[in-house]
């Protein structure tokens, strides 16, 4: 732990408190620490085992995060709420990015995709949650980067509804008729529209996906199908072949996310 703090402490800290009160400015100083030393095991290189003690830390503040935002709401102090917010986002990015890592090197990269695309969606998360976390666009753009350099282009996958309503997860109206906007945060909380009465009723090829974990896994070929992320022939379960074994592989990659198991 000691070389560990000693390595963070050129690091700037990841938000600035001074606006607050002085117990909150202890929190986030607090939180600061614990992500700064995050960061110094978010490599390929480090070690799994040390890598798998950091996210059961990041767990840890997670709850703790959870814990005074409960207490910053029950104050009616949102703006506090809200920075607690964009920690949990925080957290929630470092620790899909280390297991990205830690799957990587077990020679899982489909499972490693998913969690690369989980972690940018929370570090963008955490910079919609409070303007404080703007610095976090640099970790943001890391992350792109890593994609672009590690990970081969993929085919995203979109599924199109047919919604009849649509709830909003901060009143419990019809979105739409009530004041909330859908990404912004209230009170240390995220508006998400919930879809209600939906049908599916198409599933596209597109460029740019709602959700980049839902992608063409395999491709057919007369061999067999090929995983597209490992290039490596898979044998099929059932013994088939062709486009509909393709296309059963996308629908599962779409229905099945990343795994929150974080």
């Amino acid at each position: 732990m000691k070389e560990m703090s000693k390595g963070s402490e050129s690091s700037p800290p990841l938000l600035d408190g001074s606006q607050t009160n002085k117990s909150d400015f202890e929190w986030i100083g607090y939180f600061n620490r614990i992500v700064d030393e995050a960061r110094l095991f978010c490599n390929l290189t480090r070690d799994s085992e040390l890598q798998e003690e950091c996210i059961s830390r990041l767990r840890e503040m997670r709850r703790q995060c959870a814990e005074v935002k409960k207490k910053a709401l029950d104050q009616a102090k949102e703006d506090f709420a809200n920075i607690l917010l964009g920690f949990e986002c925080v957290v929630d990015s470092l620790r899909h990015e280390l297991r990205m890592w830690i799957a990587l090197k077990e020679g899982q990269p489909d499972s490693a995709w998913d969690r690369l695309i989980s972690a940018q969606d929370a570090g963008r998360a955490a910079v919609r949650a409070h303007q404080g976390f703007s610095a976090l666009t640099d970790h943001v753009e890391r992350l792109d980067c890593i994609e672009k350099i590690v990970f081969p282009p993929q085919v995203f996958v979109s599924t199109g509804f047919i919604v009849e309503s649509q709830e909003c997860s901060i009143c419990g109206t019809e979105y739409g008729d009530c004041d909330h906007l859908e990404g912004i945060p209230y009170n240390g909380e995220f508006c998400v529209v919930l879809l209600k009465r939906t049908a599916v009723d198409h599933v596209a090829i597109v460029d740019d996906p709602r959700d980049r974990r839902c992608r063409v896994t395999t491709v057919p070929t007369d061999e067999g199908s090929r995983n597209r992320m490992t290039w490596k022939l898979e044998s099929s379960a059932n013994g088939t072949t062709g486009s509909m074994a393709a296309t059963s592989r996308m629908l599962i990659a779409s229905s099945t996310g990343s795994g929150d198991d974080i």
